[in-house]
Order: C-alpha cells, then structure tokens, then sequence
C-alpha cells in the first residue's frame, strides 16, 4: 500500500509535477551508487516512485525499442533501432509485459536509474523519452495549455524528448578502468568460491545473479551450502589470494595490492569494456551506438554531465539544472566507498601507458573530455546568470558536513530508521552484499527497500537536517560556523514546520523525536 499512497509533489500546478521525470544513465564504476542514493532520497521524500528494478537486464532499452517501433521510425528511415545485447520479448502482448515485468514496476514512475545500457541511435532515444516514461499525449497538452510562469517548463513539454531531465555521470577513464578491474576481480573471486561451496547457480551471468536473483531465491540452496549471510560479505572477503581466471580477465585476487606485471598488461590489452550490458560499458553506448554521436550529445544542452572527480560543482549545477534546492543534494554516507585498492600511479607503467593508450583509441577520454567541458560552460552560464557558484559549492560542503555530523550519532539516527519501519518499509534484501555502506549500518537496520531500491536512513537524515539548516533565519552565521538548527531543534520552536513546508512532508516529526 505503500507505493499507492501518493502525497502532493513539490509545487502545486501541473507544472510543477511534470518536472518530476529522471533518466539516469548509469555507467557502472564512475561513482553512480553515490548520486543514487541522491536520487533515491529525492523521490521518497516528495513520492516520486523510482521505476522498479526489473529481473531481466536492459529492459527499459527494450522498452525504448518497443516506443520507437510505435512513434518515430518514419523519421528514422535510414536506422532500424537495434542491439545485439538486448534479449528479444516474447511478443507484444500486453499481459506478457506485465508478467514479465512485475505489478509493481507497471505503477507511474518518475526516475530511471538502473543500468541501462541501450547503444541505439542517440535521436532514437531522444524522442522516445516520454513514451518511456508512459507521458501521455493529454498530459503534455495541459502542461503547455496551463497558466504556469515557469516559461522553461512550458518550452521542456513543447519539445519532444525534453519533457525528462537527463543525468550523464562521467568518471576519469584510467580510474574508472582500475576500478573495473577490483570490482569484478572480487566477483569473479565470489563466484569461484560459491562454486567451491556447492552454488553451481552461479554460473549465471552473476553480476545479475548478485543484484537481482539471490535475494528471492534462497530455496535453491541447500542446507549444506555457505549460508547466504555468509556469502553476503564475500566481496573482498572470498578466501586466499589466488590468481582467478574470470570470463572477461585474470585477476590477481587481492584488491589490496596491484596486480604483477604480466597480469596488469594483459588487463591493459583488452580492457573488458563493451557496448551494451552486462559487464562494463562503453561510456558512449549508453545513450548512442558510437562515439562521435555521443559527444555531439555532451556539447548539446540535452543532458547535465557531472565528473566524479569534480562532484561538489557538479551538484551545484544539476541542483540548478533539476530546479531542485542544495539541501536536496546532501549526502551523508558516500556509496560503495569502502574498497581501498590501488590507485594506476600504484601500478606497473608498462601497462598504465598501454592502458592509457587503449581507452584513447575507444574513445573513452573522448566522451570524458566532452562531459568535463560541458560542466565548465554551464558553471560559466550559471556564474553570467548571476549565481555566486563557489559560494554555493561552499555553502554545499558547509550543509553536508553539518548534516553528516548530526546524522553520524546513532541515537539520532534511530528516529529515521523507526520512522521508516513504522511506515512499514521492509528491510533491503541485498544485506550490503555489494559494500554499499559499512557493515555497522547495516547491521543496525538503517538500509530499507523502496520499490527494490536500497533507501538508507542516513540519506533521508541528511537531505532533512540541511533543509532544517537552510530554514534557519540566521543562514550566514550559520554556514560560516557549520552551527545551525537542527531538525529536532526546529521543531521544539517550530513544532509545526513539518505540516506547512513541502520539504518536510517526509521527514520525522515532533512527535517522531519524542518516540526515544
């Protein structure tokens, strides 16, 4: 019942709520688990349902493909939309669909931010967006028919494919490279050892296996094998280092230390990157089927491109391309942050240079450098536009440290997580098999599930707090001394905030804090 119940969204007009569509495209080991956890907070906090992680992989590219077919191939005479990755659906039949895809993933939804990886042609996707997003033809005529003074929103719902906002995470190739090499070493480590311990089910693609099947699927093991909560914490943890032989690489086994010689530039020949899912992408299929399409996507203003390496700008600008406040881009508990392998300056040269050299030729720094320069021309834009960006970038880093100081105590932390309990939101059944966050807070019970999407106590707690800071009338003291109200302060002066401001609609209450 939870997912029914549907309070209003930020604003009241109509336009307002037709803002309120994400498309994340999520490449996998740029830091996109940390603007999810962004996203994530967003949409329960002002009931924007995040579309439900499907079992079958790619689907919302199926779902692109089946939009095309009906809208736009008349004007895409000359490309078929097509990917080799995608499994073919077993025909159109529209009970079939909702077989296939779950009741719950059939509800309205306003954010996408599982890894799709489509490689279709990049004006294909573009105009396909809203049927994507199931916006019907009457909801955009409203939109543009209605008295809003947002002139951008009217100008998004006139255009075809700019009625969704689009998020583009890019990370430094040769980091992004090192890092494909720990994470997947450790699951080829994982599936070695489960497969040691009886669990020949593992012989599915198992990156899948591991985010989406073996939650639900305990009764497929017997009582003889490692017992699931075990098999949880094998990241990093799976049995002796030893050289493992994975289907798309040798990895050393320790994600401690760099791998010898021959192993590293035999990674650095054939980085195990492709052009659709599962497996590391091609930074570029996700949203085109070839380099120079995608960077024709970066410089345009279709979508906001944030750098990793340069994540407090990039929330300052995507908090103004979203039309969202910085509080809404708080975060207090950094995702997947937790391995500590080494760096490429860590490694051998021969195969950093040999590296280099092949994520050039793909065009992976291409689509990089096209993403970082966008970032730059709209921090200029906003600073011509009269924004103050450093001082926002400050004010950001003043709120999350703040934010992260009053969430970090455990007792107060608690009211979070019982409110999300009395809410009755299950626990996440992924038991932080991934390392999203540190084993004490998952062990305490703050990670919940939200329409199959790990929702943390800690990520409510945060973006809560700064707006209880940014509510505070003394603002200059109090971003300057990292003081401020919070929220269980505010509301002993202001007990009824939560009841009159949008922004406090899902966060505790007086009566939460009185609960302990």
């Amino acid at each position: 019942n939870l997912l029914f119940h549907q309070l209003p969204l930020k604003g009241n007009s109509s336009c307002s709520q037709s803002k309120e569509r994400v498309m994340f495209w999520r490449l996998q080991k740029v830091g996109s688990s940390t603007v999810l956890s962004i996203l994530i907070s967003y949409g329960y906090r002002y009931n924007i349902l995040p579309k439900r992680k499907p079992m079958k992989m790619n689907r919302v590219c199926e779902k692109f493909r089946e939009c095309t077919d009906k809208t736009i191939l008349s004007l895409v005479k000359s490309k078929k939309p097509h990917s080799r990755k995608l499994r073919e659906s077993p025909n159109n039949n529209i009970q079939q669909k909702l077989i296939r895809e779950g009741m719950f993933s059939n509800l309205p939804f306003g954010i996408i931010l599982s890894h799709e990886i489509c490689n279709f042609a990049a004006p294909l996707i573009e105009h396909s967006l809203d049927c994507v997003f199931n916006i019907s033809k009457q909801e955009i005529s409203n939109a543009i028919k209605s008295n809003c003074t947002d002139s951008d929103i009217k100008s998004n719902y006139a255009v075809p494919g700019k009625r969704v906002k689009e998020l583009f995470l890019v990370r430094e190739p040769l980091s992004r490279a090192i890092s494909v090499y720990y994470f997947w070493g450790e699951l080829f480590k994982m599936r070695q050892f489960a497969k040691r311990n009886g669990r020949n089910t593992l012989s599915l693609d198992y990156l899948d296996f591991i985010d989406n099947y073996l939650p639900s699927q305990d009764n497929l093991y017997n009582s003889s094998s490692v017992s699931q909560r075990q098999l949880t914490f094998l990241l990093g943890k799976s049995g002796p280092s030893t050289v493992v032989d994975g289907h798309m690489f040798k990895y050393h086994g320790d994600e401690s230390t760099s791998p010898p010689k021959d192993l590293a530039i035999s990674f650095a020949s054939s980085p195990p990157l492709r052009a659709g899912m599962p497996g590391p992408s091609y930074s570029w299929s996700a949203f085109a089927d070839s380099v120079k399409e995608a960077v024709a996507v970066l410089e345009s203003n279709r979508m906001m491109t944030l750098v990793i390496e340069r994540l407090d700008e990039s929330l300052v600008a995507a908090a103004h391309f979203l039309g969202w406040s910085l509080a809404d881009m708080v975060i207090t508990v950094p995702r997947k942050s937790l391995s500590s392998h080494p760096k490429h300056s860590q490694w051998p040269p021969e195969a950093v240079s040999l590296l280099r050299a092949r994520l050039i030729k793909t065009g992976e720094y291409q689509v990089y450098e096209a993403a970082v320069k966008k970032l730059d021309e709209r921090l200029e834009v906003l600073e011509r536009q009269g924004v103050a960006v450093k001082r926002e970038v400050e004010m950001l880093q003043m709120l999350r440290n703040r934010s992260t100081e009053i969430c970090g105590v455990e007792s107060y932390l608690k009211v979070y997580r019982l409110m999300l309990q009395n809410q009755g939101y299950p626990t996440h059944p992924a038991n932080n098999k991934l390392r999203d966050v540190s084993e004490e807070l998952a062990n305490n019970g703050h990670l919940f599930s939200y329409n199959k999407e790990i929702l943390g106590s800690f990520d409510i707690c945060g973006s809560c707090e700064a707006h209880a800071l940014l509510w505070n009338d003394h603002k200059e003291y109090a971003y300057h001394k990292m003081q401020g109200f919070s929220l269980k302060e505010l509301l002993t002066r202001y007990p009824n905030i939560t009841q009159n401001d949008v922004n406090f609609k899902k966060c505790p209450s007086k009566s939460h804090f009185m609960m302990i």
